[in-house]
């Protein structure tokens, strides 16, 4: 497993799964997760959101051509970065709800579910756009680098936070 850091980018290393009879030339892995945490006596809940990687489920097909690589690698570590996003959009979401401790996770879970839902159209996008039209990779990197900035007060911190 890899944790989003911005000083941790993804490398070609990272991508651990077999590539054999695999369609595409790279796969990236990566999703949002939470964890939740309360105590039953002073009714404090506690939470960390993350987003992560997973090297065993995500496969890079290697270029004969460096340069090609590094395009490749670029489009890859851009859908992290969209998980980073909506890791985010989920802490943001999770801190401005009102929380009962006793009810905690059947709050929680409609809006990670959302979220992952929302993720996951968000990637379709990403891929079916740059397909389409590569030149329009520049327009997503510069969508995420706004929305990074624009959610950098919920970025990630290590451990859990009290809501």
């Amino acid at each position: 497993m890899v944790f989003w850091y911005p000083e941790r980018p993804l490398v070609i290393e990272d991508f651990r799964a077999d590539t054999a009879n695999r369609p595409f030339q790279a796969v990236t892995h990566s999703g949002v997760f939470y964890y939740m945490q309360h105590t039953p006596y002073s009714k404090e809940i506690f939470i960390m959101t993350r987003a992560r990687f997973s090297p065993d489920y995500s496969y890079f097909r290697r270029y004969e051509v460096d340069s090609l690589d590094l395009d490749v690698l670029a489009h890859e570590q851009l859908h992290f970065d969209i998980s980073e996003i909506y890791a985010r959009r989920l802490y943001k979401a999770l801190i401005e709800m009102k929380h009962n401790p006793g009810d905690i996770e059947s709050t929680a879970m409609p809006a990670f579910n959302s979220i992952r839902q929302k993720l996951s159209i968000k990637q379709d996008q990403y891929d079916a756009d740059v397909y389409e039209h590569p030149e329009h990779q520049q327009k997503w990197r510069t969508w995420v680098e706004m929305e990074l900035d624009r959610l950098a007060e919920y970025a990630v911190k290590e451990g859990m936070h009290k809501l």
